[in-house]
């Protein structure tokens, strides 16, 4: 690493519980990351917080139980391979990590990928469909998420373990339909 500017990446903030503030307080620390952090980051306290879909796909860097930090304005040059972003592209929203960059005719362009999916997304994203740029976690901010994020998880490994199965098939994309538009705490008992 050059400097400092290379070596600062997302904030991560933390819930740290100290004597009488027993829910905990938030604090910043960097992660060093230089792929990830956009080059005029203002103060993480007045970034909009978002829960991201509880649909697995970026376990375990981002859970359903985190908020994310969103810079939702930024410049091509923000976005690196390694960065997160949340777009509105290939007929669906998501949030994924940039894993390829590519510029044709002045337009820059992105592949994805989830961080427990085993392919990238199968479409390149161009600049103008990316709406918001991950530059920060609060782990552990909607703890009533967890049953959500466990059938979740546990329909994914079924899925994966038995890819051939119409039940284990099925039981996965009803639990990923569910937590596409679960409120804080639901549990899809259709599944």
């Amino acid at each position: 690493m050059t400097g400092i500017s290379d070596a600062v990446g997302v904030i991560v903030l933390l819930r740290i519980a100290s004597a009488g503030e027993p829910q905990g307080k938030q604090v910043a620390m960097p992660i060093t990351n230089p792929r990830v952090a956009p080059t005029h980051t203002p103060p993480t306290a007045m970034l909009p917080r978002l829960r991201p879909a509880c649909t697995g796909s970026m376990e375990p860097t981002i859970t359903c139980l985190d908020l994310m930090v969103e810079q939702p304005v930024f410049k091509p040059a923000d976005i690196q391979i390694g960065s997160i972003i949340r777009v509105a592209s290939c007929g669906r929203r998501f949030t994924h990590r940039v894993v390829a960059l590519s510029e044709t005719g002045g337009q820059r362009y992105y592949q994805t990928k989830g961080d427990a999916n085993p392919q990238p997304d199968n479409c390149w994203i161009p600049h103008h469909d990316v709406y918001g740029l991950i530059v920060g976690l609060e782990r552990n901010a909607v703890p009533e998420n967890a049953a959500l994020r466990d059938g979740v998880n546990a329909a994914r490994a079924a899925m994966r373990a038995n890819p051939s199965d119409p039940v284990a098939i099925a039981t996965y994309h009803c639990w990923r339909r569910a937590a596409l538009t679960a409120s804080p705490g639901d549990i899809p008992h259709e599944c």
